[in-house]
């Protein structure tokens, strides 16, 4: 069978959008003088500037977050399906419903890429009592993760089982 084919959310694929964006930031981090003779990994340390890959996942956490606490019109924002696991053993209480998919393509969509990420949070996280509140536990709960400055590192950290991207 052919290989799969690329997509636009994989990040740092040559010829993509995220690949773009990824050039157009590294680009503008060696327009400092005190950061041109560095790795683009310490111009981010230097700058306290994230990585888009770990931009993406927090923007897609503070979306499904406002989407599972109905701050946007359930009429027309994305269907998120809960799981129904009855007694919780571990996780949260807002757990998404994991969804596989036949076609490659498919593990990119939003509705599928967030969910494995958004199970991993904790209780207190994902219960915060307003957007700002979850910022700033999240920001707490993924700080020292590598992904936050080292574009190819994975998001790892306490309980993140089997993430996708």
């Amino acid at each position: 069978p052919p290989p799969p084919r690329p997509s636009p959310h994989q990040p740092n694929f040559p010829g993509l959008v995220g690949w773009h964006n990824t050039l157009v930031q590294r680009r503008a981090t060696k327009i400092i003088p005190a950061c041109r003779k560095m790795t683009y990994e310490e111009r981010l340390k230097y700058l306290k500037l994230p990585t888009l890959v770990y931009r993406r996942h927090r923007g897609d956490m503070i979306e499904v977050y406002k989407i599972m606490h109905g701050i946007y019109d359930k009429e027309t924002s994305i269907k998120l399906e809960r799981s129904e696991g009855g007694i919780l053993t571990r996780g949260h209480s807002m757990k998404l419903k994991v969804h596989g998919s036949v076609h490659e393509a498919r593990k990119w969509f939003f509705s599928v890429r967030v969910v494995n990420v958004w199970n991993s949070l904790t209780e207190d996280i994902v219960t915060s009592s307003s957007v700002n509140v979850f910022k700033n536990r999240l920001d707490r709960f993924w700080q020292g993760q590598e992904v936050l400055y080292d574009w190819r590192a994975k998001l790892t950290g306490a309980g993140v089982r089997s993430l996708v991207m």
